[in-house]
């Protein structure tokens, strides 16, 4: 009698060898139609730290003068921005959901917080002026919150991201790659099983990283593909032809601590439920390197250069002209030594006359020309980058107003706001992502502490003792709906600046002062200013709307009294009465607000 044997076969993975072996073939065309991008990049770094440190930009030159006047336009815009520090308004899309929005644009700027964002946006502008490109990256970090997870939005080395050469939209790509290089010891503590990882291929050791010998490439690979009628995102770690993780070869469904199935299998889902890539591309200046950009320094690096050259010559004319020179005949009759020496007053000599073996140099100074093109060519560089002297707090001869300066150091910032609100376009992007990945994780409650004008939402009006209050979170409304559960609330981004120069405040707040003195915030007021407010435009209307149609209250006409204006003057029909809260409040924001130093 023969016994039947069942043999099982083991699942073939749907993410091996063989297609790694095409992710590196498609990476290598992806590096190869960056390939001038990353050139450009790094001559601009190069470029821009030879005149940071003072020292000549190539081999074998000639030690010479070099001014930091390109970094001082870069450094200008950048302090620009940084004084414009955006800050999400997070409207519904539907009547209800206005709860969950005001909830979203309460802790945003928390989770954002939680992530250092401040100095990666920092580092993104400055990645962007200089450079032309800056990449963030927005994910799930489980590692996050003690293990709880949470949002973490950092910012991606540009020679490190690699996308499909010629797209100009970032989510029209086949494929997208990050490449790090990570130390082989640490790659081996976390993955256990990992035989010999490859050492890092030469790209690396050419970008002035570092040797590669102990280092190796660990290559993210982010692709899409059309399951169950709809486009999921995958993801695959892999270094070397090995695999480290990959969400097609994920299989079984996520499972809790008491075997109940939150989430389908990542082979269904994919990484992430929105599935987009999870990187926001933002680039300066449109160069036709698809969505690769040019920076200031691409822009200003001839007229720095130009700058430099004559800067150099003019000093060395002022060396050739600052102290005498001679010429002395090999055979001469004096004693040169003492000759040379400036602290000599008798020099000897031997013959009739000195002057046949001594005849001074005479040097030609520069001509005044030479010093008009010198300057005209910082003005080049000021216009082209847009760093006009005004913009930097100067202003020309004879404008002494102050009025007058400030009018047009409005004018002259057109350019910054052009850039501040191309800058505003990619955090709206970053803050999107956020929503989407509050929307699939946060199923369990978080606490926030909310502070500023917004905590006073949430304390019943009233600003609360110590200045913050703290709210509970979850993505219950973003996940199920709030009407018939068959749709997914949506939300719209509204950017504002939450950081804003001293001029900017000292406009604000004097219209607020101009409005409270009109008697807008008065309810006796409150259709008349009503009217008066739509036919406005200025930043933060809805705001000042909202205050104005809240602030009804019972008017005592026995202990009225003529409302009066900031001069003393009786503003006619509106009545003095007890002060409400929604008046403390608008004086309490006038009192906080800084004063110009």
């Amino acid at each position: 009698m023969v016994k039947n044997e069942k043999t099982e076969t083991k699942a073939v993975p749907a993410i091996g060898r063989e297609q790694i072996a095409q992710a590196r073939e498609v990476l290598g065309r992806y590096r190869a139609g960056k390939s001038p991008t990353d050139l450009r990049v790094l001559d601009n770094r190069r470029f821009m730290n030879a005149r940071i440190k003072g020292r000549p930009t190539g081999e074998g030159e000639a030690p010479r003068v070099v001014s930091a006047w390109l970094f001082n336009c870069i450094e200008n815009k950048l302090a620009d921005m940084m004084d414009n520090f955006p800050e999400p308004n997070v409207l519904p899309r539907e009547e209800s959901d206005r709860d969950e929005a005001r909830s979203l644009s309460s802790i945003i700027p928390v989770v954002l917080d939680s992530c250092d964002f401040e100095e990666t946006y920092r580092a993104g502008c400055s990645e962007k002026l200089r450079c032309g490109t800056a990449v963030y990256g927005v994910f799930w970090d489980a590692r996050k919150a003690g293990g709880l997870g949470d949002v973490d939005v950092r910012l991606v080395g540009l020679p490190n991201f690699f996308a499909e050469p010629g797209v100009t939209d970032l989510q029209a790509s086949r494929s997208v790659f990050t490449v790090e290089y990570i130390d082989r010891d640490l790659l081996k503590e976390e993955y256990p099983a990992l035989g010999d990882a490859e050492r890092a291929s030469g790209a690396f050791q050419d970008a002035g990283t570092g040797s590669g010998e102990d280092k190796a490439e660990v290559v993210s690979w982010y692709y899409k593909k059309r399951q169950n009628g709809r486009q999921v995102l995958h993801f695959c770690k892999f270094t070397g032809d090995t695999v480290l993780y990959a969400t097609e070869n994920e299989t079984e469904p996520v499972r809790a601590p008491d075997g109940s199935v939150i989430a389908p299998a990542p082979a269904e889902s994919g990484l992430y439920d929105h599935g987009l890539y999870p990187f926001v591309v933002d680039s300066f200046i449109e160069c036709g390197e698809g969505i690769w950009g040019a920076g200031l320094i691409d822009l200003g690096s001839s007229a720095q250069e130009w700058i430099d050259r004559g800067n150099s010559a003019l000093l060395k004319s002022m060396t050739v002209n600052a102290g005498p020179r001679f010429f002395v005949k090999a055979n001469a009759e004096i004693n040169k030594e003492e000759f040379a020496d400036l602290r000599n007053d008798i020099v000897t000599f031997t013959g009739s006359d000195p002057a046949s073996s001594v005849m001074p140099i005479v040097a030609q100074p520069v001509s005044g020309v030479y010093l008009s093109i010198l300057q005209s060519k910082i003005g080049e560089l000021k216009e082209t980058t847009g760093n006009r002297d005004v913009t930097s707090g100067g202003a020309p001869a004879g404008v002494t107003a102050a009025s007058a300066i400030a009018a047009m150091q409005e004018a002259a910032g057109k350019n910054s706001r052009a850039i501040n609100k191309q800058t505003y376009r990619a955090y709206k992007k970053i803050v999107l992502f956020i929503i989407e990945l509050i929307r699939q994780f946060y199923d369990v409650p978080r606490r926030f502490r909310i502070t500023g004008r917004r905590a006073d939402l949430y304390a019943g009006g009233e600003t609360p003792p110590d200045g913050y209050s703290f709210i509970s979170y979850t993505n219950a409304g973003l996940k199920n709906g709030i009407e018939n559960g068959y749709r997914l609330p949506q939300m719209d981004v509204e950017v504002t600046a939450q950081k804003q120069s001293v001029y900017s405040k000292m406009s604000q707040n004097e219209f607020a002062l101009q409005l409270y003195s009109a008697g807008f915030f008065a309810p006796a007021m409150k259709e008349a200013a009503l009217k008066a407010l739509e036919m406005m435009d200025f930043e933060r209307k809805e705001f000042v709307v909202d205050l104005v149609a809240q602030g009804v209250g019972e008017t005592d006409d026995a202990q009225a009294a003529p409302f009066a204006d900031a001069g003393g003057r009786a503003v006619p029909g509106v009545r003095r009465r007890e002060e409400t809260r929604l008046m403390r409040t608008v004086r309490q924001k006038v009192r906080e607000a800084p004063s110009p130093k």
